[in-house]
């Protein structure tokens, strides 16, 4: 009986340590090669892209593109595309714990979005069409990513996906890139907490907001991920490129421990700053123009909790913004129309499309009770729009 007591447990022992591998196979984390949906390469997804270096020229028009919100989230959301008389259609149905973005395209015929799948439970990135109908799961993985830039090409992405840690420490992110032709997914930096990440001039090298080696600041990283640099020193990591991509703006606390905002010149590493208000709190930051010339910003200087201020850099002059107090939901890249959330004057949702030429205000035609979450305006395909349908 002592002899096969050995043998007993031996086996035992070998049963335990293949009962542990399997588990750990089980639970282990995606890989790189299974991060991206099955079928990104198939002929759909091409077909969704347009790549055709052959398509002929898309005609397109002004038009508005939307991500809505039931207002007590039993509901579906959806994205609504609208034209600039106020008529909006639905163009898909989501989960409502979906996070709602508007992240188009280069060329607008796209936009990427982060959508809850309720039988997976899972928060991923899905390539949806400005023309409603076709759709394409991107990501495919128990974390929660996030688009973060499109090149300028149309055909690669820079994604973020958060890894949450234990306890009270907030999640982890990892950048990624991922070429929408092929599938091909490279692991841009593995070593930084990564929360915020563009293109230098849509393409080449990237910079990001995040942590690295317990600092905390916005940094320069060639395209293959070898090299990185700190550009600046700031516990505020998000920034805007702006419309030329010479250079950025952010935020820092300054010397009065209350924020500021900063553009940083890209080429020759100069800095300026907002004249600043000291014990007011300025923040934000959205370029104005085709130009590095103007931005707005958010302050509480002038006895304002949160007025929006325009910064000249030309004349280094900080005036208030002359649509002062509105609820500006988005702009047109050309500055000539706004989307304006007016229901707190209002006893119902209340969304108006103002022309800065002709001071139009045009009253968007909302589904039920309905909330804008986020807006596009822009020049987007004169396609047909196709019947509204849920995703995933």
């Amino acid at each position: 009986m002592r002899e096969n007591y050995g043998v007993y447990l031996l086996i035992l022992a070998l049963i335990s340590a293949a009962l542990v591998s399997s588990c750990r196979e089980m639970i282990a984390e995606p890989t790189v090669s299974t991060m991206v949906s099955e079928d990104l390469s198939s002929d759909f997804t091409q077909a969704l892209l347009n790549t055709s270096a052959t398509a002929l020229p898309e005609q397109k028009s002004m038009g508005v593109l939307l991500g809505m919100s039931s207002s007590d989230q039993s509901t579906s959301s959806g994205y609504f595309r609208c034209t600039l008389s106020g008529k909006c259609d639905p163009l898909y149905w989501v989960d409502p714990k979906s996070a709602l973005f508007t992240d188009l395209s280069p060329d607008t015929d796209t936009f990427i979005s982060t959508l809850y799948d309720p039988v997976n439970e899972t928060y991923d990135l899905f390539l949806l069409s400005t023309s409603g109908g076709e759709w394409q799961r991107l990501t495919h993985t128990p974390e929660r990513e996030y688009l973060e830039d499109w090149s300028s090409t149309n055909q690669e992405i820079l994604f973020i996906t958060y890894k949450h840690t234990e306890g009270p420490q907030p999640p982890v992110g990892t950048l990624f890139k991922l070429a929408l032709t092929n599938g091909q997914l490279q692991s841009i930096n593995d070593t930084c907490d990564i929360q915020h990440a563009q293109w230098v001039n849509g393409q080449g090298d990237i910079l990001f907001g995040g942590i690295c080696d317990n600092q905390a600041g916005i940094y320069r990283i060639t395209s293959s991920g070898a090299e990185s640099s700190l550009l600046v020193a700031t516990d505020r990591t998000d920034f805007t490129m702006s419309p030329t991509g010479n250079s950025i703006v952010f935020n820092s606390v300054g010397a009065d421990s209350t924020s500021e905002v900063h553009v940083l010149n890209l080429e020759d590493q100069t800095r300026s700053s907002a004249p600043h208000d000291p014990g007011k709190k300025d923040f934000g930051g959205s370029w104005i123009g085709p130009d590095d010339q103007q931005l707005s910003f958010i302050s509480a200087r002038g006895g304002l909790p949160g007025g929006e201020y325009i910064w000249d850099r030309s004349t280094d002059q900080v005036f208030p913004a002359p649509w002062g107090g509105e609820s500006i939901i988005a702009w047109s890249s050309d500055r000539e129309y706004r989307l304006v959330n007016s229901t707190p004057s209002a006893s119902y949702p209340l969304y108006v499309l103002k022309n800065e030429e002709t001071g139009d205000a045009i009253e968007l035609e909302m589904p039920g009770t309905m909330s804008i979450t986020t807006g596009f305006i822009g020049m987007l395909p004169d396609n047909a729009l196709s019947e509204p349908v849920s995703v995933p």
